[in-house]
């Protein structure tokens, strides 16, 4: 298999394919299906939904945000909606995210121009199709912006390390700095962009450069995404006496969940929501065993306890690690968002939890296809046709080394291994959304690839 240069990528050509015009219109018929069988009261407002929807208000009405550990951007985009067609048109808001979502695909058919030409409409059908990002559309979460936002950040990064394009560049340091205002974890990768700029430089042009210039590119691009920052942390500072991008809550949450999540496979799986309490029960005590700790703000509260539960972080055995990794890699990679499905379609019972983490799997699946036969069946489907894709991936990874791409290979690795390592072991569905153009563009190279093998294999038993 040969890579041929990039080609014409114009949105033009795109939408005039006849393949593409068919994915689109059953992604409006799929959407519309949803949206008609969806309950805006239960599941639109339910959890974390509830308080982006009040935080949204909050800008409307011009009160105090009131949910500061949840970033500003998503819902200053939903109060921009809800203040043109009104405080209670979530549906609208709903198909914002259709139309958003349609952008991660073009994202993903940009940055397949760049690798695959060829095959660039199969990415975006690919991408536009993929039922897990089309699930989460459904509810009002920060994950279909941010995976937009995180596509089109990493199109302009590699096409500025490509072409050596500084604007591109700096450009995505803007993007990069909303995407830290939109998801908490966002942030690591802000820390990270002077880097990345230099990583991606010399994976495609090595020490063919000017290292002044790329010094300073690099660093105008993290003060691009600094910048955009500083009105929110500077609400903190004033509001929540916490300086930094992301809330002393909200580090709190994720540090000390992944702490219960190790005391819980450390206890052989007794149950996360009894392990939880308890896991905050002992940091409450050694907090309280401070002699100073009547007179720490609550901030200062979160710093000491985000101490505590990191020292408590390194304390357990190598195999619990290996176990809490694989666990939530699986919940990353595997899961499929069938449990959103089976909400918004009204059904009681969803199995996707019982194939990633109960003992007696065999056990529990034969339980559900009796109980459930039509969640069972769908979760089922989505989960092999997820499986398919992940080894379509791996033969995706061995086709580039083979057809010596090394460049994109590496390009394309960082987003996927910065969102592995971030989530830890507290792993889902949802942080795989941001790297669905690059998983589609591995799984379609994966399959031309394997395709290729398969003939050969044909022409030589044919032959002889």
């Amino acid at each position: 298999m040969v890579t041929v240069r990039p080609t014409s990528s114009s949105l033009f050509d795109l939408f005039r394919s006849l393949p593409v015009q068919i994915s689109l219109f059953l992604y409006i018929l799929i959407q519309s299906f949803l949206l008609y069988k969806s309950n805006w009261s239960l599941h639109f407002l339910g959890g974390d939904a509830c308080m982006y929807y009040e935080n949204a208000l909050c800008f409307l009405e011009n009160r105090p945000y009131t949910y500061s550990e949840r970033q500003p951007f998503y819902p200053l985009t939903l109060s921009t909606i809800l203040w043109i067609f009104g405080k209670k048109s979530i549906e609208m808001c709903v198909i914002f995210q259709f139309l958003v979502h349609i952008g991660v695909a073009l994202c993903s058919f940009k940055i397949a121009n760049l690798i695959i030409p060829k095959w660039k409409n199969s990415v975006f059908i690919l991408v536009l199709l993929n039922p897990s990002a089309l699930f989460h559309t459904e509810v009002l979460i920060t994950e279909t912006l941010y995976a937009f936002l995180f596509g089109l950040a990493y199109y302009w990064l590699l096409i500025g390390a490509y072409q050596k394009n500084w604007i591109s560049t700096i450009g995505s340091g803007f993007l990069i700095g909303t995407l830290a205002l939109t998801r908490p974890e966002a942030k690591f990768l802000l820390y990270l962009t002077p880097f990345l700029v230099f990583y991606l430089y010399m994976v495609f042009h090595l020490f063919k450069q000017s290292w002044g210039k790329l010094l300073l590119i690099s660093t105008l691009t993290f003060g691009a995404g600094f910048l955009i920052t500083v009105p929110w942390q500077l609400y903190l500072s004033h509001h929540t006496s916490h300086t930094g991008v992301t809330s002393s809550q909200k580090q709190f949450d994720h540090i000390s969940l992944n702490v219960a999540i190790l005391e819980n496979l450390a206890q052989e799986g007794k149950g996360l929501l009894e392990t939880y309490p308890k896991v905050l029960l002992k940091g409450e005590e050694a907090f309280h065993n401070l002699p100073e700790s009547y007179r720490m703000s609550l901030p200062e509260k979160h710093a000491f306890l985000n101490r505590y539960y990191l020292k408590q972080f390194f304390t357990y055995p190598f195999p619990i690690y290996v176990r809490a990794f694989l666990q939530s890699w699986s919940m990353i990679y595997l899961a499929n968002g069938s449990q959103i499905l089976m909400e918004l379609l009204f059904q009681d019972r969803s199995v996707p939890k019982d194939f990633q983490h109960k003992p007696n799997i065999l056990k529990n699946m034969l339980g559900a296809l009796k109980e459930n036969p039509v969640s069972f069946l769908t979760t089922s489907l989505l989960f092999f046709g997820t499986l398919c894709l992940r080894i379509l991936n791996v033969f995706g990874l061995i086709a580039l080394m083979v057809n010596k791409q090394y460049k994109w290979l590496f390009a394309l690795c960082f987003p996927v291994l910065f969102v592995t390592i971030i989530n830890l072991c507290d792993g889902q569905s949802r942080a795989r959304l941001a790297l669905e153009p690059i998983l589609m563009i591995w799984a379609v190279y994966g399959f031309m690839y394997l395709k290729e093998i398969l003939l050969k294999i044909f022409k030589r038993t044919i032959s002889s």
